[in-house]
Formats: C-alpha cells, sequence, structure tokens
C-alpha cells in the first residue's frame, strides 16, 4: 500500500536517519520530516497524510497537543506518539489522540513494523464510517513501557522466551494471570502444575499471551463502568467466553489455529463496548438507556447510532495492533457468523457465537437483551445441540 508518512521531531538527525529508514523500508512509502509541530499542521493542512509519528517532547507543543490538532483536521490520519517516559504516570492515565504509542529507546524494525500495521488495518478496512470513527477515536488505554515492550518482543522473532519472562515479571498481576492461564484445564492436561513462566509462555504461545495482556489493560482502563454492564461479571465474561470459545471450537473440530484464535476473539469480542462509552459518552449512555427501556439488543442500537457496533470498533483496533486477520474477523463477525465472507471466519466467529450466549446465560454481563440464537444456522451447521450441552 503506498503511504505518505509525516515525522515530527526537533532532533534532526534522529528524523533523518529515521526518514531514510523508512524510505528505504518500503519503496511505496513517501517521507516527509518536520522539526517543528507548527510547520507539520501547515502541511497536513494542504495534504492529508496516511500516518502522522510525532515525538513527545518538543519545544512550543506537545506531541500530545499535536496529534490533537491532527485529530480535528485529518481525522482518517493513522497517528503514533513516541515518548521516553516510562512511566505511565507522565502520560496520563490515556494516550490523548494517539492510536499507538512507542516508548524510546526503539528499534528502526519497531517503527516500521507498527507502520506496517496500521496500513494494513487501513486496506482492510474499507467502510468509511467505521475507518471515520474509530481513527477518530481521541483516548485509548495508556499501556504502559512494560506493556509495549513485552508486545514487541513477542512479534520480534529474534527474541528468546526468555527474553519475555524478563519482562512479564516486572508485572506480578499479568504474570499471575499468564500462570493462572496455563493451569486452566483446557492448556493442559494432567501432569504437575506449571510453576515457571518461561513454561507457561511455551504452552500459551504468543497470541494468547498478546490477548491477554491488551484485555487486561483495556479493562483496568476504564472506570467507572455503569450498572447497566453488570461491573461484578463483566470482567470475567471475557475470560468465560474466552474459556468456552476455546471449548467449542474444538468440539467442532477446527484447526489448531483456529481453536487458538477463537479464544483470543473471546478474549477480546466485547472490549468495543468500553471504547465507545469512554469515547462518546453521552451518545453512547443514550444508546444504552434506549435499548434497555425499548428492550431492543444493544448492537442493533450501536448499528443505528454509530453506522457499527462495538465489535467493528474492536475488530479494527486489534488489526490496527497488530493481531492476526482470523481474529480480527472472529470478532467482527461473533454476532452474525453466517455474514462472514468465507469459510475459515465463519468457523471460528461461530465458535465465539457460541460461547458468548452460553457463557451469558451461566453470568449475565449486561443487561440488556441477548438476541436469540439462530437456530436454523446452527442447525445446518449441526452446532445446535452445543448449546444445550453442559459446560
Amino acid at each position: 500500500m503506498s503511504a505518505l508518512i509525516y515525522l515530527v521531531d526537533d532532533e534532526a538527525l534522529l528524523v533523518e536517519m529515521l526518514s531514510q529508514y523508512l524510505a528505504k523500508a518500503n519503496k511505496n512509502w513517501r517521507v516527509e520530516t518536520f522539526s517543528e509541530p507548527r510547520l507539520a499542521l501547515e502541511a497536513v493542512g494542504k495534504i492529508q497524510p496516511n500516518v502522522v509519528i510525532s515525538d513527545f517532547a518538543m519545544p512550543g507543543m506537545t506531541g500530545t497537543a499535536l496529534l490533537e490538532q491532527i485529530r480535528l483536521d485529518a481525522p482518517h490520519t493513522i497517528r503514533i506518539l513516541i515518548s521516553g517516559f516510562a512511566n505511565p504516570k507522565a502520560m496520563g492515565n490515556k494516550i490523548s489522540a494517539a492510536h499507538q504509542y512507542l516508548a524510546k529507546p526503539f528499534s528502526l524494525a519497531d517503527i516500521r513494523s507498527k507502520i506496517q500495521k496500521a496500513l494494513n488495518a487501513l486496506e482492510r478496512f474499507q467502510n468509511p464510517e467505521i475507518r471515520g470513527t474509530v481513527l477518530s477515536i481521541r483516548t485509548l488505554p495508556a499501556m504502559p513501557s512494560i506493556y509495549y515492550e513485552l508486545l514487541t518482543a513477542l512479534e520480534d522473532a529474534d527474541n528468546s522466551y526468555t527474553d519475555v519472562v524478563d519482562i512479564l515479571a516486572k508485572d506480578s498481576v499479568i504474570s499471575a494471570k499468564i500462570l493462572q492461564m496455563s493451569n486452566s484445564p483446557l492448556c493442559r492436561e494432567g501432569g504437575a502444575a506449571v510453576i515457571d513462566l518461561l513454561q507457561a509462555i511455551t504452552m500459551l504461545g504468543t497470541e494468547r499471551i498478546k490477548a491477554a495482556v491488551l484485555s487486561h489493560q483495556l479493562f483496568g482502563s476504564y472506570t467507572p463502568i455503569p450498572e447497566y454492564f453488570c461491573p461484578g461479571t463483566l470482567s470475567q465474561h471475557r475470560w468465560d467466553t474466552a474459556n468456552t470459545a476455546f471449548k467449542m471450537a474444538v468440539r467442532m473440530g477446527l484447526t489448531e489455529d483456529q481453536v487458538r484464535d477463537a479464544y483470543v476473539a473471546g478474549l477480546m469480542h466485547d472490549m468495543g463496548r468500553l471504547v465507545l462509552l469512554d469515547n462518546f459518552a453521552v451518545p453512547y449512555r443514550e444508546a444504552c438507556l434506549r435499548a434497555l427501556s425499548e428492550k431492543i439488543t444493544l448492537s442493533v442500537i450501536e448499528q443505528e447510532t454509530f453506522k457499527m457496533t462495538q465489535a467493528d470498533v474492536i475488530g479494527f483496533l486489534v488489526s490496527l495492533w497488530g493481531m492476526r486477520d482470523r481474529i480480527s474477523n472472529a470478532i467482527i463477525y461473533h454476532e452474525k457468523p453466517w455474514e462472514a465472507p468465507d469459510q475459515d471466519t465463519m468457523q471460528t466467529a461461530t465458535a465465539v457465537y457460541l460461547a458468548h450466549i452460553v457463557s451469558n446465560k451461566f453470568r449475565r454481563s449486561e443487561k440488556f437483551e441477548q438476541p436469540l440464537a439462530n437456530n436454523d444456522f446452527l442447525q445446518q451447521q449441526n452446532l445446535l445441540q452445543l448449546l444445550t450441552e453442559k459446560r
């Protein structure tokens, strides 16, 4: 995909090095550099780029202020913020106006990878309503440097699992969750308990580790959660759905990759609710109250109000963050797998669809009306019995 990329940094040597590297990394990328935020804004006013990468600390205007103005002037532009802050409190509770954050020090491969994944997401999501709304989102959860360090390490083939262990060891909460996951009956059959992070990472695989990290940080960033989302059970629902999606995918005879991706999609499938709630508080609250009063499923009201559902939102963001297409697609179609564009997506999305229904019967995560199961579709797929089997 051809792309226009703007680099904004007052360090002339760094920006020149990045410019030359990115121009050579992909012959279809045109890179322009700016030493002052003011100059970058003037350029955006003339030609809107596909991607803007800005340093945080610059004289006259911070990178967050620059990206916020670009969000208003060029809402379809991907915005990436670079900062040397290791402490998330220094950045505030959210990354304002940035789609992605890159902590210093970073490798040239890191920044190239983030740009490529962002552009791939843009290419996949051609729907103008979805692209416009999601890219105009002002705040995303601020992931401390440990999370970006971890995700980068998981994506880098040159890193060993021992590197990942060293990073995970910095956060006792997520380390405990990783060990808990690895000791689940879904992940091991008999044998001694897993007490070593290296063994846990080897067992779970990188995508499940990334999903656990992302969902943990996403959920922890949004508070308070309104009562109509059942705050006491909403957090557990994502784990229930992930575990049940895994089981459903196994029962359906799906491939190992589909089974793993169904788990990941189940873990992330309803996170778009929180993103919409945080970024469109008033209209989303009104949509929720309308869904309650009219006893209509929330996804129907989301579609009417935003021209998309929360599944579209989190599906796009998952793609933007560089997770596999099957995971993104399974999230998007998990409420309507019969509309999936291909067999692979339909099968994986169906596992999440079944898991969401079963999990909500066991432990409600929201007080809204739930859609009736599409028995005709499930009957055609010979899966209707999976709704009535014991958990």
